[in-house]
């Protein structure tokens, strides 16, 4: 594919031209110069990675302030309609959410913004329905932990630690399972759920981990990995593989063997609490469990799950009864060549790690062929399939949603990092052209499509994660300065990095904060 770098090397270098006044990234009156969209061949071979830096803080800022228009303090922006969203309680999940990608961006203002409706506005006793466990431990509490660790600010370990307290009673189970939902006024879980996922039960370890680490109160942690190892010791796995359904009240289970939905994130929390634990050099023989426990993973995923096609590596997804396979790969699995390429710097010998690697890059271009090849807006869909006769190599099935996810992105920030390949970068930036031409609401933010062959076929929805994650990942593969990089950090499942530094103060990010706002 051949970059159309001229023109967008005039672009950025006039937008670069107008930094100044408040405008922080300099886009006084030139957004007509980007009108005619940008073309998803464009490419960012001779661009510098700070001009790509500009663009994306500039459509962080374009969904930002569409939301601060149309949303604020509500959960979500419908950018079509100019209207919210209420689906996790009313909290205001949005700017707890994004709040430190705003940080990273060097977003001084709109941080400021932020914190204020923190301190003023952000009440647990006020949501107005019950919450998912699992997406409130990643997205609010995640956001909470994150910008604590970025700035040192109290406010945010305090609202840290009255959402953890109130999570904790999730974990009033027969197995000591966290239950799927709860009242966060008054932290009393929905006890008629019978059936969870391995993701509800496995994807808490870091923030709670980190929550007990920095109040020295290790309730929270002591709940968390109780829960994991019950899933741990009483569930068999099939050569390392779990399914994503499990009861919540005896050693049951049944559901799909996948890397997607439901499952996704526990495998990711195996690595990851893997790498935390030893960076803190805490509670090292639970390390190596999950040390072990990721391994065994990897082997099964390799023996059952790949599938190696005529010109694409794809992945499967096995049936309970571990008898039939579906040729179908969902989107949500694109976040797995991200986990094979760090777990290449972690975990097994130099043979293991390279075949990690390996296969982590040919997933990676399967993820990306998702929006290249398949459709004319170059959005992907929720899910494709790989047909075994051969016609092609892969195509849209039955969901042709396409609704912002960062999975891909994630694994193309990670393998940029990984191998220093210039080629993930134009993956990057040519996915976010096509977010620039097909999604971009012009009146504020960016909206999902209903179907990704029918150019505006918007479904009104912008999620917080496309702030969080999305938007995030984008800029910290432009990102030469490093703030956030993967040897200090560990980003949980919604984006939020964690600090790995066992000599991590309040005082020592105070002290850094002017300057990772200055370096926006």
């Amino acid at each position: 594919m051949q970059p159309t770098s001229h023109l967008f090397g005039f672009v950025v270098a006039v937008l670069v031209g107008y930094i100044i006044g408040r405008d922080p990234i300099g886009l006084s009156g030139v957004s007509s110069l980007l009108s005619r969209g940008p073309s998803a061949t464009d490419g960012v071979d001779n661009v510098e990675a700070s001009q790509a830096k500009i663009l994306v803080k500039r459509a962080f800022l374009h969904a930002w302030n569409g939301y601060r228009r149309y949303a604020w303090g509500h959960d979500g922006l419908k950018p079509l309609s100019q209207n919210h969203s209420n689906t996790f309680g009313g909290l205001g999940l949005t700017i707890v959410d994004a709040l430190d990608t705003a940080l990273i961006m060097g977003l001084s203002e709109e941080y400021q913004q932020g914190r204020a409706w923190i301190q003023t506005s952000l009440d647990f006793d006020r949501a107005g329905a019950e919450v998912s466990f699992f997406e409130t431990t990643i997205r609010f509490l995640g956001g909470l932990l994150s910008t604590y660790y970025l700035t040192g600010d109290s406010l945010f370990l305090q609202k840290s630690i009255d959402l953890g307290d109130r999570l904790i009673g999730s974990f009033d189970s027969a197995l000591g399972f966290p239950y799927p939902s709860l009242n966060l006024t008054t932290g009393t879980p929905n006890r008629t759920h019978t059936v969870t996922s391995f993701a509800d039960v496995g994807s808490c370890q870091l923030e709670f981990g980190a929550l007990s680490r920095l109040t020295g109160n290790s309730m929270y942690r002591n709940f968390s990995e109780r829960a994991a190892q019950v899933a741990r010791n009483q569930f068999d796995t099939f050569d390392g593989l779990r399914p994503n359904r499990i009861r919540m009240d005896q050693a049951d289970q049944d559901g799909r063997y996948t890397l997607s939905d439901g499952i996704d994130s526990f495998y990711e929390y195996l690595l990851k609490r893997y790498i935390q634990l030893g960076a803190w050099g805490e509670d090292l023989p639970l390390q190596q469990m999950y040390g072990e426990d990721y391994s065994a993973m990897v082997a099964g995923m390799e023996r059952h799950l790949i599938v190696h096609g005529r010109n694409l590596v794809h992945l499967s997804d096995w049936n309970h009864l571990k008898t039939k396979v579906s040729h179908y790969m969902h989107h949500l699995s694109c976040c797995t060549p991200g986990m094979l390429a760090l777990g290449s710097l972690h975990i097994g010998n130099r043979n293991r790690r390279r075949k990690s690697l390996q296969l982590a890059e040919h997933l990676c271009e399967t993820c990306y062929r998702m929006y290249s090849t398949v459709n004319e807006t170059g959005l992907a869909a929720e899910l494709v399939a790989f047909p075994l006769d051969g016609r092609s190599d892969l195509e849209l099935a039955f969901d042709n949603q396409h609704k912002l996810r960062p999975e891909t992105i994630e694994s193309i920030y990670t393998l940029f990092k990984v191998t220093g390949k210039e080629k993930y970068r134009r993956w990057g930036w040519n996915i976010f052209q096509a977010w620039e031409q097909h999604a971009k609401i012009p009146e504020g933010g960016y909206s999902g499509l209903e179907d990704v062959t029918i150019p505006k076929s918007y479904n009104d929805v912008q999620e917080s994660f496309f702030l969080s994650e999305s938007l995030k990942y984008l800029y910290l593969l432009f990102d030469d300065d490093n703030k956030v990089d993967l040897e200090n950090w560990v980003f949980n499942t919604e984006a939020h990095p964690l600090s790995l530094d066992p000599q991590w103060t309040p005082e020592r990010a105070q002290s850094q904060l002017e300057n990772l706002l200055g370096l926006g």
